[in-house]
Protein backbone atom coordinates (compact mmCIF):
# COMPACT_ATOMS: atom_id res chain seq x y z
CA UNK A 1 0.00 0.00 0.00
CA UNK A 2 2.85 2.38 0.83
CA UNK A 3 4.44 1.87 -2.55
CA UNK A 4 1.11 2.34 -4.28
CA UNK A 5 0.60 5.68 -2.51
CA UNK A 6 4.10 6.76 -3.45
CA UNK A 7 3.34 6.18 -7.10
CA UNK A 8 0.21 8.37 -7.05
CA UNK A 9 1.10 11.96 -8.00
CA UNK A 10 -0.74 15.02 -6.74
CA UNK A 11 -0.67 18.07 -9.00
CA UNK A 12 -0.40 21.50 -7.44
CA UNK A 13 0.94 24.94 -8.29
CA UNK A 14 0.86 28.60 -7.39
CA UNK A 15 1.85 31.85 -9.16
CA UNK A 16 3.44 35.14 -8.32
CA UNK A 17 0.29 36.91 -9.61
CA UNK A 18 -3.10 35.98 -10.91
CA UNK A 19 -4.08 39.23 -12.60
CA UNK A 20 -2.44 42.21 -14.14
CA UNK A 21 -2.19 44.28 -17.25
CA UNK A 22 -1.69 42.65 -20.57
CA UNK A 23 0.86 41.69 -21.62
CA UNK A 24 1.06 39.88 -18.26
CA UNK A 25 4.14 37.83 -17.32
CA UNK A 26 3.41 35.09 -14.78
CA UNK A 27 5.84 32.81 -12.92
CA UNK A 28 4.42 29.36 -12.05
CA UNK A 29 5.65 27.52 -8.96
CA UNK A 30 5.12 23.76 -9.04
CA UNK A 31 4.00 22.24 -5.71
CA UNK A 32 3.14 18.79 -7.12
CA UNK A 33 4.21 15.62 -5.26
CA UNK A 34 5.01 12.14 -6.52
CA UNK A 35 5.65 13.35 -10.04
CA UNK A 36 8.70 13.14 -12.21
CA UNK A 37 7.37 15.06 -15.23
CA UNK A 38 4.87 17.78 -15.93
CA UNK A 39 2.64 19.03 -18.70
CA UNK A 40 1.42 22.64 -18.56
CA UNK A 41 -1.32 24.22 -20.66
CA UNK A 42 -1.65 27.95 -20.06
CA UNK A 43 -4.84 28.42 -22.05
CA UNK A 44 -3.35 30.89 -24.48
CA UNK A 45 -1.89 28.38 -26.88
CA UNK A 46 1.36 28.05 -24.95
CA UNK A 47 2.60 24.80 -23.32
CA UNK A 48 5.55 23.80 -21.18
CA UNK A 49 7.15 20.72 -19.61
CA UNK A 50 9.34 22.67 -17.23
CA UNK A 51 8.73 22.18 -13.53
CA UNK A 52 8.48 25.95 -12.88
CA UNK A 53 7.74 27.70 -16.15
CA UNK A 54 7.11 31.35 -16.99
CA UNK A 55 4.41 32.45 -19.43
CA UNK A 56 3.41 35.79 -20.93
CA UNK A 57 -0.26 36.42 -21.55
CA UNK A 58 -0.14 38.95 -24.37
CA UNK A 59 -3.80 39.34 -25.08
CA UNK A 60 -6.27 40.51 -22.47
CA UNK A 61 -8.62 37.86 -21.11
CA UNK A 62 -9.25 35.16 -18.47
CA UNK A 63 -7.12 32.06 -18.88
CA UNK A 64 -7.65 28.56 -17.54
CA UNK A 65 -4.41 26.83 -16.52
CA UNK A 66 -4.00 23.01 -16.52
CA UNK A 67 -1.16 21.07 -14.92
CA UNK A 68 -0.70 17.31 -15.36
CA UNK A 69 1.70 15.71 -12.90
CA UNK A 70 3.08 12.34 -14.07
CA UNK A 71 4.62 9.73 -11.76
CA UNK A 72 7.42 7.39 -12.73
CA UNK A 73 4.93 4.52 -13.17
CA UNK A 74 2.93 6.66 -15.58
CA UNK A 75 0.09 7.50 -13.31
CA UNK A 76 -1.23 11.04 -13.61
CA UNK A 77 -2.98 13.75 -11.69
CA UNK A 78 -4.56 16.76 -13.38
CA UNK A 79 -5.23 20.12 -11.75
CA UNK A 80 -7.43 22.56 -13.68
CA UNK A 81 -7.92 26.12 -12.43
CA UNK A 82 -10.61 27.84 -14.47
CA UNK A 83 -10.11 31.54 -15.27
CA UNK A 84 -7.15 31.47 -12.99
CA UNK A 85 -5.15 34.16 -14.78
CA UNK A 86 -6.76 37.46 -15.80
CA UNK A 87 -4.86 39.76 -18.17
CA UNK A 88 -6.51 43.17 -17.94
CA UNK A 89 -6.66 45.13 -21.20
CA UNK A 90 -5.21 48.58 -21.55
CA UNK A 91 -7.21 51.46 -23.08
CA UNK A 92 -8.24 51.06 -26.70
CA UNK A 93 -6.56 53.86 -28.64
CA UNK A 94 -7.14 55.51 -31.98
CA UNK A 95 -4.94 58.51 -32.81
CA UNK A 96 -4.92 60.94 -35.72
CA UNK A 97 -3.69 64.37 -36.82
CA UNK A 98 -5.30 66.91 -39.13
CA UNK A 99 -2.20 67.15 -41.34
CA UNK A 100 1.04 65.24 -41.68
CA UNK A 101 3.01 68.18 -43.09
CA UNK A 102 3.51 71.82 -42.21
CA UNK A 103 6.13 74.38 -41.25
CA UNK A 104 7.95 75.24 -38.06
CA UNK A 105 6.65 78.12 -35.94
CA UNK A 106 3.74 78.44 -38.35
CA UNK A 107 1.57 75.33 -38.69
CA UNK A 108 -0.56 74.35 -35.72
CA UNK A 109 -1.10 70.59 -35.82
CA UNK A 110 -4.30 69.31 -34.19
CA UNK A 111 -3.91 65.85 -32.65
CA UNK A 112 -6.89 63.70 -31.69
CA UNK A 113 -7.15 60.58 -29.59
CA UNK A 114 -10.19 58.33 -29.33
CA UNK A 115 -9.84 56.41 -26.07
CA UNK A 116 -12.14 54.08 -24.16
CA UNK A 117 -11.81 53.76 -20.37
CA UNK A 118 -8.67 55.89 -20.09
CA UNK A 119 -8.05 57.95 -16.99
CA UNK A 120 -4.83 59.65 -18.11
CA UNK A 121 -2.90 60.22 -21.31
CA UNK A 122 0.57 61.31 -22.32
CA UNK A 123 1.54 62.42 -25.82
CA UNK A 124 5.14 62.17 -27.01
CA UNK A 125 5.65 64.49 -29.98
CA UNK A 126 9.11 63.20 -30.82
CA UNK A 127 10.82 66.53 -30.20
CA UNK A 128 11.25 66.16 -26.45
CA UNK A 129 7.91 67.71 -25.60
CA UNK A 130 4.82 66.05 -24.12
CA UNK A 131 1.20 66.80 -23.40
CA UNK A 132 -1.42 65.31 -21.10
CA UNK A 133 -4.30 66.92 -23.00
CA UNK A 134 -6.52 64.39 -24.74
CA UNK A 135 -6.72 66.39 -28.01
CA UNK A 136 -3.72 68.73 -27.99
CA UNK A 137 -2.55 71.25 -30.57
CA UNK A 138 1.13 71.54 -31.29
CA UNK A 139 3.46 73.90 -33.17
CA UNK A 140 6.94 72.54 -33.80
CA UNK A 141 9.86 74.87 -33.26
CA UNK A 142 12.36 73.20 -35.57
CA UNK A 143 12.08 71.57 -38.99
CA UNK A 144 12.33 67.79 -39.02
CA UNK A 145 10.54 64.43 -39.12
CA UNK A 146 8.69 63.55 -35.92
CA UNK A 147 7.24 60.20 -34.79
CA UNK A 148 4.31 60.94 -32.52
CA UNK A 149 2.90 58.44 -30.01
CA UNK A 150 0.46 58.47 -27.14
CA UNK A 151 0.44 56.45 -23.91
CA UNK A 152 -2.91 55.97 -22.15
CA UNK A 153 -3.63 54.55 -18.69
CA UNK A 154 -6.94 53.15 -17.41
CA UNK A 155 -8.36 52.80 -13.91
CA UNK A 156 -6.62 49.45 -13.45
CA UNK A 157 -3.31 51.06 -14.15
CA UNK A 158 -2.98 49.30 -17.47
CA UNK A 159 -1.43 51.17 -20.35
CA UNK A 160 -1.65 51.18 -24.12
CA UNK A 161 0.61 52.85 -26.66
CA UNK A 162 -0.47 54.01 -30.10
CA UNK A 163 1.61 55.62 -32.85
CA UNK A 164 0.52 57.83 -35.68
CA UNK A 165 0.44 55.83 -38.92
CA UNK A 166 3.21 58.01 -40.39
CA UNK A 167 5.65 60.66 -39.17
CA UNK A 168 4.85 64.36 -39.15
CA UNK A 169 6.97 66.31 -41.63
CA UNK A 170 7.87 69.84 -40.53
CA UNK A 171 9.45 72.11 -43.15
CA UNK A 172 11.32 75.39 -42.72
CA UNK A 173 9.04 78.43 -42.57
CA UNK A 174 10.26 81.32 -44.75
CA UNK A 175 11.70 84.29 -42.88
CA UNK A 176 10.37 87.62 -44.11
CA UNK A 177 12.73 90.58 -44.22
CA UNK A 178 13.67 93.30 -46.67
CA UNK A 179 15.69 96.44 -47.25
CA UNK A 180 15.00 99.63 -49.19
CA UNK A 181 17.51 101.87 -50.93
CA UNK A 182 16.13 105.07 -49.37
CA UNK A 183 13.57 106.06 -46.75
CA UNK A 184 13.16 109.83 -47.25
CA UNK A 185 12.63 111.80 -50.43
CA UNK A 186 11.72 115.34 -51.42
CA UNK A 187 10.74 114.10 -54.88
CA UNK A 188 7.26 112.64 -55.19
CA UNK A 189 8.32 110.89 -58.41
CA UNK A 190 11.24 109.04 -56.86
CA UNK A 191 11.22 105.25 -57.27
CA UNK A 192 12.13 103.22 -54.17
CA UNK A 193 13.86 99.86 -54.66
CA UNK A 194 12.77 97.11 -52.25
CA UNK A 195 14.84 93.90 -51.89
CA UNK A 196 14.03 90.79 -49.79
CA UNK A 197 16.79 89.59 -47.47
CA UNK A 198 16.51 86.15 -49.09
CA UNK A 199 15.43 85.38 -52.64
CA UNK A 200 14.13 81.85 -53.35
CA UNK A 201 11.26 80.24 -55.23
CA UNK A 202 8.86 81.60 -52.62
CA UNK A 203 5.92 83.83 -53.48
CA UNK A 204 6.35 87.49 -52.49
CA UNK A 205 3.44 89.83 -51.73
CA UNK A 206 4.12 93.53 -51.07
CA UNK A 207 1.71 96.05 -49.58
CA UNK A 208 2.94 99.64 -49.78
CA UNK A 209 0.03 101.03 -47.73
CA UNK A 210 -0.77 103.60 -50.38
CA UNK A 211 -3.46 101.47 -52.01
CA UNK A 212 -1.02 99.68 -54.31
CA UNK A 213 0.48 96.18 -54.20
CA UNK A 214 3.10 94.09 -55.99
CA UNK A 215 3.99 90.42 -56.44
CA UNK A 216 7.44 91.17 -57.86
CA UNK A 217 10.38 89.70 -55.98
CA UNK A 218 12.24 93.03 -55.79
CA UNK A 219 9.81 95.78 -56.81
CA UNK A 220 10.60 99.37 -57.71
CA UNK A 221 7.80 101.56 -56.39
CA UNK A 222 6.71 105.18 -56.73
CA UNK A 223 4.29 106.09 -53.96
CA UNK A 224 0.91 107.40 -55.04
CA UNK A 225 1.18 110.60 -53.02
CA UNK A 226 3.21 112.36 -50.38
CA UNK A 227 2.99 111.06 -46.82
CA UNK A 228 4.38 108.59 -44.28
CA UNK A 229 4.10 104.95 -45.38
CA UNK A 230 4.49 101.56 -43.72
CA UNK A 231 5.54 98.67 -45.98
CA UNK A 232 4.57 95.02 -45.52
CA UNK A 233 6.10 91.91 -47.08
CA UNK A 234 4.53 88.44 -46.93
CA UNK A 235 6.49 85.42 -48.12
CA UNK A 236 4.74 82.10 -48.84
CA UNK A 237 6.55 78.85 -49.67
CA UNK A 238 5.42 75.86 -51.75
CA UNK A 239 3.85 74.23 -48.66
CA UNK A 240 1.60 77.21 -48.01
CA UNK A 241 3.64 78.32 -45.00
CA UNK A 242 4.05 82.08 -44.73
CA UNK A 243 5.80 84.75 -42.74
CA UNK A 244 5.20 88.49 -42.88
CA UNK A 245 6.89 91.63 -41.65
CA UNK A 246 5.66 95.22 -41.53
CA UNK A 247 8.12 98.07 -41.11
CA UNK A 248 6.05 100.85 -39.61
CA UNK A 249 6.39 104.41 -40.95
CA UNK A 250 9.28 103.31 -43.14
CA UNK A 251 9.12 105.76 -46.05
CA UNK A 252 8.59 109.51 -45.92
CA UNK A 253 7.62 111.28 -49.15
CA UNK A 254 7.55 115.05 -48.69
CA UNK A 255 5.11 117.07 -50.83
CA UNK A 256 6.50 118.75 -53.92
CA UNK A 257 7.13 122.44 -53.25
CA UNK A 258 8.69 123.38 -56.58
CA UNK A 259 8.06 127.14 -56.99
CA UNK A 260 5.76 128.50 -59.65
CA UNK A 261 6.95 132.04 -60.42
CA UNK A 262 4.57 134.85 -61.27
CA UNK A 263 5.13 138.55 -62.01
CA UNK A 264 3.00 141.67 -61.70
CA UNK A 265 4.44 142.80 -65.05
CA UNK A 266 6.54 140.69 -67.35
CA UNK A 267 6.52 142.81 -70.52
CA UNK A 268 6.82 146.58 -70.90
CA UNK A 269 8.85 149.64 -71.76
CA UNK A 270 11.79 151.20 -69.99
CA UNK A 271 12.04 151.59 -67.14
CA UNK A 272 10.12 148.43 -66.17
CA UNK A 273 9.25 147.69 -62.51
CA UNK A 274 7.87 144.24 -61.66
CA UNK A 275 7.05 142.41 -58.42
CA UNK A 276 7.95 138.72 -58.55
CA UNK A 277 6.27 136.15 -56.28
CA UNK A 278 5.64 132.38 -56.07
CA UNK A 279 3.18 129.84 -54.75
CA UNK A 280 5.58 128.74 -51.98
CA UNK A 281 4.50 129.73 -48.47
CA UNK A 282 6.41 129.08 -45.26
CA UNK A 283 9.85 128.32 -46.69
CA UNK A 284 12.77 128.85 -44.35
CA UNK A 285 14.86 130.28 -47.19
CA UNK A 286 14.13 132.18 -50.41
CA UNK A 287 16.75 133.04 -52.99
CA UNK A 288 15.70 135.15 -55.99
CA UNK A 289 18.09 135.84 -58.83
CA UNK A 290 17.55 137.86 -62.00
CA UNK A 291 19.90 137.36 -64.93
CA UNK A 292 20.88 141.06 -64.74
CA UNK A 293 22.35 140.54 -61.26
CA UNK A 294 19.44 141.67 -59.11
CA UNK A 295 18.62 139.34 -56.19
CA UNK A 296 16.55 139.06 -53.01
CA UNK A 297 16.00 136.66 -50.08
CA UNK A 298 12.41 137.61 -49.31
CA UNK A 299 9.20 135.73 -50.27
CA UNK A 300 8.58 138.31 -53.01
CA UNK A 301 11.06 140.27 -55.12
CA UNK A 302 10.67 143.80 -56.53
CA UNK A 303 12.92 144.27 -59.55
CA UNK A 304 13.38 147.34 -61.76
CA UNK A 305 14.96 147.13 -65.22
CA UNK A 306 16.66 150.14 -66.80
CA UNK A 307 18.04 148.42 -69.88
CA UNK A 308 16.11 146.88 -72.70
CA UNK A 309 16.43 143.13 -73.04
CA UNK A 310 15.16 139.72 -71.97
CA UNK A 311 15.78 138.56 -68.40
CA UNK A 312 15.56 135.13 -66.77
CA UNK A 313 14.38 134.60 -63.18
CA UNK A 314 15.48 131.85 -60.77
CA UNK A 315 13.96 131.07 -57.37
CA UNK A 316 15.38 128.54 -54.90
CA UNK A 317 13.58 127.68 -51.65
CA UNK A 318 14.35 125.52 -48.63
CA UNK A 319 11.36 124.07 -46.75
CA UNK A 320 11.18 123.41 -42.98
CA UNK A 321 11.62 119.66 -43.67
CA UNK A 322 14.99 120.39 -45.27
CA UNK A 323 13.85 119.83 -48.85
CA UNK A 324 15.23 122.22 -51.47
CA UNK A 325 13.42 123.16 -54.66
CA UNK A 326 14.21 125.58 -57.46
CA UNK A 327 12.52 126.96 -60.53
CA UNK A 328 14.09 128.74 -63.50
CA UNK A 329 12.22 130.77 -66.11
CA UNK A 330 14.52 131.87 -68.95
CA UNK A 331 13.40 134.96 -70.94
CA UNK A 332 10.65 135.66 -68.44
CA UNK A 333 10.88 139.47 -68.31
CA UNK A 334 10.80 141.40 -71.62
CA UNK A 335 11.95 145.07 -71.38
CA UNK A 336 11.45 147.13 -74.54
CA UNK A 337 13.05 150.48 -75.50
CA UNK A 338 10.92 153.64 -76.02
CA UNK A 339 10.25 154.57 -79.71
CA UNK A 340 11.85 157.69 -81.28
CA UNK A 341 9.49 159.85 -83.40
CA UNK A 342 10.88 161.62 -86.49
CA UNK A 343 9.92 162.46 -90.07
CA UNK A 344 11.05 164.50 -93.04
CA UNK A 345 9.05 166.74 -95.42
CA UNK A 346 9.61 167.97 -98.99
CA UNK A 347 8.14 171.00 -100.76
CA UNK A 348 7.35 172.61 -97.47
CA UNK A 349 6.59 176.05 -98.95
CA UNK A 350 4.89 177.32 -102.05
CA UNK A 351 1.67 178.50 -103.55
CA UNK A 352 -1.56 176.93 -102.74
CA UNK A 353 -2.53 174.36 -103.43
CA UNK A 354 0.74 173.01 -101.98
CA UNK A 355 1.53 169.30 -102.22
CA UNK A 356 3.78 168.32 -99.27
CA UNK A 357 5.34 164.82 -99.00
CA UNK A 358 5.94 163.61 -95.38
CA UNK A 359 8.31 160.66 -94.81
CA UNK A 360 8.23 158.75 -91.47
CA UNK A 361 11.75 158.15 -90.15
CA UNK A 362 10.69 157.03 -86.64
CA UNK A 363 12.47 154.15 -84.84
CA UNK A 364 10.90 151.44 -82.64
CA UNK A 365 7.25 152.19 -83.37
CA UNK A 366 4.45 150.01 -84.66
CA UNK A 367 1.55 152.47 -84.81
CA UNK A 368 1.64 156.02 -86.14
CA UNK A 369 -0.77 158.95 -85.80
CA UNK A 370 -0.31 162.17 -87.91
CA UNK A 371 -1.87 165.61 -87.32
CA UNK A 372 -1.60 168.76 -89.39
CA UNK A 373 -2.17 172.05 -87.64
CA UNK A 374 -2.77 175.13 -89.81
CA UNK A 375 -2.46 178.74 -88.69
CA UNK A 376 -3.13 181.92 -90.69
CA UNK A 377 -0.15 184.23 -90.89
CA UNK A 378 -1.39 187.78 -91.60
CA UNK A 379 -4.11 187.43 -94.21
CA UNK A 380 -2.28 186.05 -97.13
CA UNK A 381 -0.11 183.10 -95.79
CA UNK A 382 -0.91 179.80 -94.04
CA UNK A 383 1.56 178.05 -91.60
CA UNK A 384 1.17 174.32 -91.54
CA UNK A 385 2.62 172.29 -88.59
CA UNK A 386 2.92 168.49 -88.78
CA UNK A 387 2.76 166.52 -85.54
CA UNK A 388 3.61 162.76 -85.46
CA UNK A 389 2.49 160.66 -82.51
CA UNK A 390 4.01 157.17 -82.11
CA UNK A 391 2.75 154.14 -80.25
CA UNK A 392 4.86 151.07 -79.45
CA UNK A 393 3.20 147.71 -79.21
CA UNK A 394 5.36 145.38 -77.05
CA UNK A 395 6.33 142.07 -78.55
CA UNK A 396 5.20 139.10 -76.51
Amino acid sequence: MGNLHAQTPVAGFSTNTQNGCAPLSVNFFNSSTGAVSYQWNFGNGNFSTLPNPQNVFIQPGAYTVRLIAIASNGSRDTLIRTSYITAVPGPVLSVSVDSYSGCNNYTTFQFSCSIATATSISWDFGDGSNSTVFNPSKTFTNPGTYNVSVLATNAAGCQSVANLPQPVQVMQTPQAGFTVNNTVTCNESEAFQFTPTSITTNTYSWDFHDGTFSNDVSPSHVFASSGLFSVELKITNAFGCADSITLQDLVTVYPDSTPVISASTFNGCLPLASTLSSNVVGATSYQWNSSDGQSATTPSFSATYFSAGTYGITLSVVMPNGCSYSSQTPSYIQVNPKPTASFTATNISGCAPLNVVLTNTSVGATNYFGLLEMEHIHSTKLLITAILSLEFTPLH
